[in-house]
Formats: structure tokens, C-alpha cells, sequence
């Protein structure tokens, strides 16, 4: 009797602990389906906000540029008015990735000449929660190209072993050890995988790219280096200076069209322009050869409409004197090499302004030893900074569509240039913030008070 009941007290023992690791295991087990389910849904809630964060600062920017638009056109149609004051807000914005959008806009000072926009973009009636991104935006009246001394709209390239961008200012006198800093922006409105390709140039300024990446998206996926590349200041490492990558660019290329002429005065291939006035050729115009050297006399203002290609080449010079001034309207592509245009003074006293609204079918080359101390605005042709051989460099500003600087190019910006405005009843961007609390001035602004 009692060797039976120890029998069954074991054989029940042994019962309640398989059971027991079975609970345990399945608890175990529990446990990590738990976590897991929790990881995924956390990994999904942070997916979309990801993507809602995107839509919503896309609607700040639609709201940015409904301001601007209303601005430029002096147009009130579907604003608020109060004072100098304008809001605006537009709902049931109907969003992809599920729930409504809304923006949200303030104009402060908008009878100004410096107003500021304040624009929300609010996704709403998601499971993960309302997002909301805000945008400031501070504007001028007139038209400032050449704030940052090298833009393009698709990108640029940098290749070969010394090439180097950089800054002065004309203000202070010729370009020297002395008169050199590291103010350049380089600039693209182009957010595609690198769309800058610095290759091993020496940039002594700033980088910037487009300011609407894409979730996920950092400057350095824009911008490629390369092993010997740096983006720095003079007097520090020259090292890539992550403080100097910028990722809030904003711009707009207007076309400039040419002056309304179909007739002028002929253009000359040699001797002094004497006589300030509007020059026209129907067609191509070059100035080349052994001796090919024109020259515009001191306080001659010359402007030059070409409606096909411009070039120099040979030993050929085009020098503008003291106080001279010449703009060069060019509807074809340009080629200056040789010993190139020849400017002494001020490099906004030379204008080459690329007038062919295609985007990418024109082109401006500077190669060879040529010279040019000179502003380009040519938003839609491609630019090439080639050779630079034993003197060839390039002081002013540049917009491009497309640019691209090869061999021993030099390139520095004169900082002069920055406050250049060409006019105009249009506003201009002069800053852009996304207001992500981070810092006093990024400080998200309530407007609720507005509504």
C-alpha cells in the first residue's frame, strides 16, 4: 500500500512539472509574439508618421508658394485681409497615405517690402496621430541673383586635381592672399542622389542643396566626395565640415529675356567702342585670330543682343576699360577661350546673361587660359569651367542649369555681388527655416490666433 501511493505521488510529481515547463514555454513564447507584434506595429506607427511628416511639410511648402504667387500678383482672391496682415487656409486636402490635409498661412507685413510667411502644412485623422510642420519665410522685394556666387538648378560637377572655389570682395580691391575668404555657397536646387559631385575639389565656402529631401534623406546623400574633396573655411581643416553642408535651399530662376531690338548699331572686331548704346547681331558673332582685340572705351555702357553663337578664341581679347559696362545677351551657346574678355574693374560691370528658355540646350564654356571677371545668369544652359591652364580663372558669380568645373578651374566668388538686385516687383527668398523647436529662432509661431 505505501510503495503504491509513493508510486503515484511520483508519477504525479513528474505530470505537474511537465505541465509547469509547458506553461512557462508557452509564456516564454508569448512573451516574444508580444514583442515582436509590439516591434512591428512601433516600426509601422514610425513608417507613416514618416511618411505624414513628409506630406505635411509638402503642404507647408504648397502654402509657401501660394503666398508668393499672391504677392508677386498683388492678388487678395481667397485671402483674409487685415491691415498689412493676410491668412489663408485650405482644407480637406485629401492625403495618399490616409487622412486629410490642411494648410495653414500668415503673411506678416505683406504691404512691405519685406514680408514674412508663416505656412502649416497639418495632416490630420490618421491612427498615429495629427502631424504638423511649419515653415518661415522671409522675403525682399527685387530680384537678388548672385546671393550665394555659384547656383544651378540640376546639379553640378567637380573633376580633376585642383580645382577650387572660393571668395573676395572686389569692395576691398583685386583677388589676393589678403583678400580671400570662404563665403561661396554652392548651391543647387536639385534634391537628386548626387546631384553635387565635389570628386576631390577644395571648396572654401559652403555647400547647399534642395530643401525638400525626402524622409530619411540627409545632405550627404546629395552631395558626393571624394577622397581628397573638402568642404572647409581658410584658416581650418580642410576637411569636410558638416556645419557647412546646408539643407534648406529655396530658389527661383526667372528667364531674362534680351532687349526688344531687331536692329542696332553693328557690333565691331576690333578698335574701341566709343559709343554707349544697344549693338545687334542676327546671328553668330566671334572675335579670334593672332591680333583679334576689341576694346570699349572708359564710361561706355554696351549692350549686345546675339541671337546665335558668341566666341572668342585665339589670341583674341574683348577688354572692357575703367567704368566701362557691358551685357551681352546671347540666345546660343558661348565659348571664350584664349587669353579671353579682359574686365579690370568691378566684375558686375560684365553681364553674360544666357537668354535660351530650353533647359540644357545651351552651353557656356570658359576653357583654355581665358579670363573672365564677370557675372553669368544662364538658369537653363550648361556652364563648363574647363582647364584653366596656367591663368585661367574666374571671378563673379554663376546660375546655371547645369555646371561643371575640370582641370585647374578656379572659381571665386566676389561677395560684392551678393547685394546686386536687378529689380523687379517680385519678392525674393532671403530666408528659409523649418521651425523645428530646436533653436530660439526655429520656434514654431502659434497662429491660431490668426484663424
Amino acid at each position: 500500500m505505501t510503495r503504491y501511493q509513493t508510486t503515484t505521488t511520483v508519477r504525479r510529481g513528474k505530470e505537474g512539472s511537465a505541465l509547469m515547463t509547458a506553461i512557462i514555454a508557452m509564456f516564454v513564447v508569448s512573451l516574444l509574439v508580444g514583442g515582436y507584434m509590439t516591434l512591428a506595429s512601433s516600426e509601422y506607427r514610425l513608417a507613416t508618421r514618416s511618411l505624414l511628416i513628409g506630406a505635411s511639410f509638402s503642404l507647408a511648402e504648397g502654402g509657401v508658394d501660394l503666398a508668393i504667387d499672391a504677392l508677386n500678383d498683388s492678388d487678395t482672391s481667397g485671402w483674409n485681409v487685415s491691415g498689412s496682415t493676410w491668412t489663408r487656409e485650405v482644407t480637406g486636402i485629401e492625403i495618399t497615405t490616409g487622412g486629410t490635409g490642411a494648410i495653414r498661412v500668415v503673411i506678416t507685413d505683406a504691404t512691405s517690402n519685406t514680408p514674412t510667411i508663416h505656412s502649416e502644412g497639418i495632416v490630420s485623422g490618421h491612427p498615429s496621430g495629427d502631424v504638423t510642420k511649419q515653415l518661415q519665410v522671409s522675403l525682399t522685394s527685387g530680384f537678388f541673383p548672385y546671393k550665394n556666387g555659384f547656383d544651378s538648378k540640376n546639379g553640378f560637377v567637380l573633376k580633376g586635381q585642383n580645382v577650387t572655389m572660393d571668395s573676395y570682395n572686389s569692395a576691398n580691391g583685386a583677388y589676393s592672399g589678403s583678400n580671400r575668404g570662404s563665403e561661396i555657397r554652392v548651391s543647387t536646387v536639385s534634391i537628386e542622389t548626387d546631384a553635387i559631385d565635389i570628386g576631390n575639389a577644395n571648396i572654401f565656402g559652403y555647400v547647399a542643396v534642395g530643401a525638400t529631401l525626402a524622409p530619411g534623406q540627409t545632405g550627404s546623400d546629395v552631395i558626393d566626395v571624394g577622397k581628397n574633396g573638402t568642404i572647409s573655411s581658410y584658416g581650418e581643416a580642410q576637411i569636410v565640415q558638416e556645419d557647412r553642408i546646408l539643407t534648406d535651399y529655396y530658389a527661383s530662376f526667372p528667364n531674362r529675356p534680351a532687349p526688344s531690338v531687331s536692329s542696332g548699331w553693328e557690333f565691331p572686331n576690333s578698335g574701341t567702342i566709343t559709343t554707349s548704346g544697344t549693338y545687334y547681331v542676327d546671328g553668330d558673332w566671334s572675335l579670334g585670330g593672332n591680333s583679334g582685340a576689341l576694346a570699349i572705351a572708359p564710361n561706355t555702357d554696351v549692350i549686345l543682343v546675339v541671337t546665335g553663337e558668341l566666341n572668342l578664341t585665339g589670341k583674341a581679347t574683348l577688354t572692357l576699360n575703367t567704368d566701362a559696362t557691358l551685357k551681352l545677351f546671347v540666345e546660343g551657346d558661348v565659348s571664350i577661350g584664349g587669353n579671353g574678355i579682359l574686365n579690370s574693374s568691378n566684375p558686375e560691370n560684365l553681364e553674360v546673361i544666357g537668354t535660351n528658355t530650353n533647359e540644357g540646350e545651351q552651353t557656356i564654356k570658359i576653357n583654355g587660359n581665358g579670363q573672365l571677371s564677370a557675372t553669368v545668369y544662364a538658369p537653363n544652359a550648361n556652364v563648363e569651367l574647363k582647364g584653366g591652364g596656367s591663368s585661367g580663372r574666374v571671378y563673379g558669380a554663376v546660375v546655371a542649369y547645369d555646371a561643371s568645373l575640370v582641370g585647374n578651374s578656379h572659381f571665386s566668388f566676389d561677395e560684392a555681388l551678393a547685394d546686386v538686385n536687378l529689380g523687379g516687383t517680385d519678392y525674393e527668398v532671403i530666408q528659409w527655416l523649418e521651425m523645428t523647436n530646436t533653436t530660439y529662432e526655429t520656434t514654431t509661431v502659434a497662429l491660431d490666433g490668426y484663424f
